[in-house]
């Protein structure tokens, strides 16, 4: 096997960067296990009250649990929470998750024919990470039900948030109109409170005739939502014909959990004079996004490093920001003390596929700059790294080639073994090559001169964990970097 020596403070190291929402904070929610059966209510005042239910339980990370102290609010006379239509139910019930709660519809109570809505909150008194659940319940008093939105019910998520809704009129409404009927729109009432306007509609056509329906756009904004927090969120959009007719379009607009894509690497950072890295990072997507940057040290543990941007310099093990929609965040690696041995490592990023980055290697030496950009990395159990270790015909100077490695797996030990050919494609004599890396592990090293002096070609490794790797090719002060591709 062919001698490796340790890098100096000459050459640097750029590893995994891991950026997103945290991983291992539990995602609670509360959810409507089972909607009221009826809804909505289309009542006359003469009406008898109708009796309906709901159940509700609560969740840890999509698992359902129990025992959650709930609390269920009405805000209305006409909703009452009580199991006897007979008796006045409370404004407000507390139960234990799972649970069904019994409720009472009593169109007498209201103030006269009209569209009616009661969001009634669900909340976990004793446990803020329950984000707040908001259930509507409709109640139309009409004695006509001629307009028909169809659907009456939409649902939109994150990857859809817009819809078409048509709006039609039974025939016999039509035909008394004697002629087209009109239709106008408006957002229900009331309006879930603290989640700002994320409902949006245009109302295309609102004139409607036999055969000939009219149409409503809906659109969900996420950007306009206040929280940004995953569930699912309700709002209504209310239709009035002619005839005073209303009807409500329901919308359920679910924000999703964001995916975020296997850790990007850069495989080397190196803070340690005369050499600094700066770290660029760039949101292509018009949502603010969240990341999360940590360190590593060679053995895998937490490299705590000076980072400064516009705000100052922190030292800090990881950096958790926010990048602007279409934002660019800038982060510089540097002044670590001199002199230290192991002052470099790596960083892993965990951010959605929106984030991009690189990495930039300075190394100022008697006032000369000298610069190189390393790109995020995937990471890989197969890959190739090419070398040049000949002899420069413009300086007459032995190039010199490094390699870094990062190991990607928190867990896991990676053993990565390299077989060098020159660029004939002929094996190279004790040129293999053996790294072991601790999990979230780093490593930095020079190939031995003795062994690959006056050639270069390629190392092809595979490991038995993902890593990234770069490869720095030197002349004096100057260097560059090689590009390494993944085999599989």
């Amino acid at each position: 096997m062919g001698s490796i020596y340790r890098f100096g403070k000459s050459f640097l190291t750029i590893a995994g960067f891991f950026s997103t929402v945290l991983p291992g904070l539990a995602q609670n929610a509360l959810v409507v296990v089972n909607g009221p059966a009826h809804q909505p209510y289309n009542l006359l005042s003469t009406d008898a009250p109708v009796t309906d239910s709901f159940t509700i339980g609560s969740q840890v990370n999509g698992q359902t649990v129990s025992g959650v102290t709930l609390l269920v609010v009405s805000n209305y006379p006409w909703l009452t929470l009580a199991t006897d239509c007979s008796v006045t139910g409370s404004a407000s019930v507390t139960v234990i998750s799972p649970a069904t709660i019994n409720f009472c519809v009593d169109p007498s109570k209201t103030g006269g024919n009209g569209y009616y809505v009661d969001v009634l909150q669900i909340t976990a008194p004793f446990d803020n990470s329950y984000p707040i659940l908001y259930l509507p319940v409709d109640l139309t008093r009409f004695p006509t039900g001629d307009l028909s939105p169809d659907p009456a019910t939409i649902t939109l998520t994150t990857n859809q948030t817009s819809a078409v809704v048509a709006i039609s009129e039974d025939s016999n409404g039509v035909n008394a109109q004697g002629g087209s009927i009109t239709v106008t729109a408006q957002m229900g009432l009331p309006n879930p409170p603290l989640e700002g306007n994320w409902l949006q509609y245009t109302l295309k056509n609102g004139s409607v005739a036999s055969g000939s329906p009219g149409e409503i756009d809906i659109q969900a904004v996420p950007a306009n939502l206040t929280s940004q927090a995953p569930g699912t969120y309700v709002h209504t959009v209310v239709l009035t014909d002619s005839f005073g007719d209303t009807k409500a379009i329901t919308v359920n607009f679910s924000v999703l959990q964001p995916v975020i894509p296997p850790p990007r690497s850069f495989a080397h950072i190196a803070p340690q004079p005369s050499f600094a890295t700066e770290i660029i990072l760039t949101n292509s997507s018009a949502q603010p996004v969240n990341f999360t940057l940590n360190f590593y040290h060679d053995d895998g543990s937490a490299f705590a490093l000076p980072v400064t941007t516009s705000a100052g310099t922190q030292t800090e093990t990881a950096i958790n920001d926010t990048i602007s929609p279409f934002g660019t965040n800038y982060y510089d690696v540097a002044n670590a003390a001199a002199g230290q041995s192991n002052e470099w490592g790596s960083a892993q990023l965990i951010a959605s596929s929106a984030v991009t980055g690189v990495a930039l290697f300075r190394n100022v030496v008697s006032n000369e700059y000298y610069e190189a950009a390393v790109p995020l990395s995937v990471g890989s159990s197969s890959f190739a790294v090419p070398f040049d270790l000949t002899t420069s015909s413009v300086t007459g100077q032995q190039f010199v080639t490094g390699i870094a490695l990062a190991n990607l797996d928190p867990s896991n030990q990676a053993s990565v073994n390299c077989t060098t050919r020159d660029g004939s494609g002929n094996p190279i004599s004790n040129g293999s090559l053996t790294f072991t890396l601790a999990p979230n592990g780093h490593t930095a090293e020079v190939l031995n001169s003795s062994v690959f002096g006056g050639t270069r070609g390629a190392a092809s490794c595979t490991s038995t964990t993902g890593v990234s790797a770069i490869s720095l090719r030197f002349l004096g002060n100057e260097f560059t970097t090689l590009p390494v591709f993944p085999t599989q």
